[in-house]
């Protein structure tokens, strides 16, 4: 793409303003703090204080015309097999499009209905004590265990969205395979009042495995005869959750074509869904799903998500910025960088494109970052008056 003419344009127009300074972008357009903002589905983005001009999202728009992103996003979003390597859809919008008004395959939508509704009947029956353990006794805590998107994506969630919480269950999370740190939980709960969640769309995940499998020995050594009353598994394979649990009211599926990373908003979310209610639940996909929407319909240059793409592609190529940094001033955030580090990297973690062929441009950066307010007393130093573009 580099001998492109939209990539020399790029190119050129870097070379006349890479030394401007800021404060002269704002010299010269004194109302950008107003024509470089923009709102939508309840986010305020202001980009003015970008080194950017309309000239430079002028030549981006250029760009990504001749990328063709019209065509690849209505590939998305009807559900066509964009993952070429596995020859399959990438459903993870269809999983927040309630009311499929994307309109993917019927039968597809259905599967993924019928497993949402599966996943929040069993999270109203966990919290009103209807599911319960062998003794009838209500469980207390609940335990999660994945590790990636199984795990980063709830876990954020459920921070962010602390304020809303309308559980009595304590919710617990585990990721490592580190005994040290499942033991720590485990000695810190009543196994018999613990339900456990293996979160794993293969069923073959080794952390997540290793630590059920340490999990049903401690049950049975606490005397616990019926283990089975103790998992949920949220899994695209069937047939082996069955063989740890034996109980199919309790297996949840996630469909092949969600991919971990995005897959807050499917079934992975069973522990959101406790945490928040069902009610915000269906708030968290809706909400989602507008975005989505706004994705899908504006303009480039009124689209939130497409200009932050934008901005970030104009960084890392022409300003060689390899790293971006995320650093969240709300408490409830303080987990978004570790999300969107696995989000961000691994979806861009490519060299080659679509037909196979290195790419002779950058992908994605390095995310990393902090809580604001901690931050400032730790790295920022380093950003504020140090020589690296970040």
């Amino acid at each position: 793409m580099k001998h492109s003419s939209e990539w020399q344009a790029l190119s050129k127009h870097h070379q006349q303003t890479q030394h401007k300074k800021l404060n002269a972008f704002f010299d010269e357009d004194a109302d950008r703090g107003l024509t470089l903002a923009l709102e939508a589905c309840g986010i305020y983005l202001d980009f003015s204080k970008n080194h950017i001009n309309q000239d430079t999202l002028s030549l981006l728009n250029n760009y990504l015309n001749a990328c063709d992103l019209t065509q690849k996003r209505h590939a998305l979003f009807s559900g066509e097999k964009i993952n070429l390597s596995e020859n399959r859809a990438a459903l993870h919008t269809a999983a927040r499009d309630v009311n499929n008004n994307f309109k993917i395959d019927s039968q597809k939508h259905q599967s993924i209905s019928e497993s949402r509704n599966k996943m929040l009947a069993l999270a109203e029956d966990l919290n009103t004590g209807k599911l319960c353990n062998e003794k009838g006794e209500a469980f207390k805590h609940l335990v999660c265990l994945g590790i990636g998107g199984s795990y980063l994506g709830p876990k954020l969630v459920i921070k962010a969205l602390s304020n809303f919480k309308q559980s009595n269950i304590d919710i617990h999370f585990i990721a490592s395979i580190d005994t040290f740190a499942l033991d720590k939980t485990l000695n810190q709960i009543n196994l018999e009042t613990t339900l456990f969640v293996i979160q794993s769309k293969s069923f073959t995940t080794l952390e997540t495995l290793v630590n059920a499998e340490h999990i049903k020995k401690a049950l049975k050594n606490s005397g616990v005869k019926n283990t089975n009353k103790h998992f949920i598994a949220i899994t695209n394979n069937t047939e082996k959750a069955k063989a740890f649990i034996n109980n199919e009211d309790y297996i949840l599926n996630i469909e092949e074509e969600i991919g971990g990373r995005f897959s807050l908003w499917s079934t992975i979310g069973f522990p959101i869904a406790v945490a928040v209610g069902n009610k915000h639940f269906l708030e968290l996909l809706q909400g989602a799903h507008n975005l989505d929407k706004h994705f899908y319909q504006a303009e480039s240059q009124q689209n939130l998500p497409v200009l932050l793409a934008l901005i970030a592609f104009w960084y890392q190529n022409f300003f060689k910025a390899n790293t971006r940094a995320v650093i969240p001033y709300s408490h409830a955030l303080k987990l978004l960088p570790a999300f969107l580090q696995q989000l961000e990297m691994e979806s861009l973690g490519k060299s080659v494109n679509l037909n196979n062929e290195i790419t002779d441009f950058d992908t994605g950066a390095i995310i990393w970052g902090s809580e604001g307010p901690n931050s400032q007393h730790s790295f920022q130093q380093l950003m504020m008056q140090g020589k690296h573009t970040i």
